[in-house]
């Protein structure tokens, strides 16, 4: 059961991802080149989910969910490069600038937002140890 949930999950999720992180950090996506990607990406994976249930191709579900988030990129690079960026007033509150670096310098330590990636990193690290 495990199995066909990771399987479903690297068919479906890579196109989200690709698109998520490229708004967050690439001011030059658009609406277009990020639409074009969801689109590209699931043709794509429904062409891989085909290939593989008709036994025509086998691949393990991380090689699917590598696969697809690079087409998905590919994708989207080329489309939103072919298209306006988007303007500056539209995504400065939407994507990571380093300007907001500094503004959580003088926070108490318990907010500061490093600490708390710290902690995910060193639990996500115990938890890959403990069950590798």
């Amino acid at each position: 059961l495990f199995h066909y949930l990771q399987s479903a999950l690297a068919y479906l999720v890579p196109p989200v991802v690709v698109v998520f992180l490229l708004g967050l950090f690439w001011r030059g996506a658009n609406a277009s080149g990020c639409f074009a990607a969801l689109l590209g990406g699931h043709a794509v994976s429904a062409v891989l989910f085909l290939l593989s249930l008709l036994e025509l191709l086998s691949l393990h579900f991380t090689i699917v969910a590598g696969l697809l988030a690079l087409a998905s990129l590919v994708i989207a690079v080329v489309a939103s490069n072919r298209g306006a960026p988007p303007a500056s007033e539209q995504i400065s509150r939407y994507t990571a600038q380093r300007s907001d670096v500094p503004a959580a310098a003088g926070l108490a330590w318990w907010q500061d937002y490093r600490l708390y990636s710290v902690l995910v990193l060193a639990v996500a690290t115990a938890l890959v140890a403990v069950h590798w």
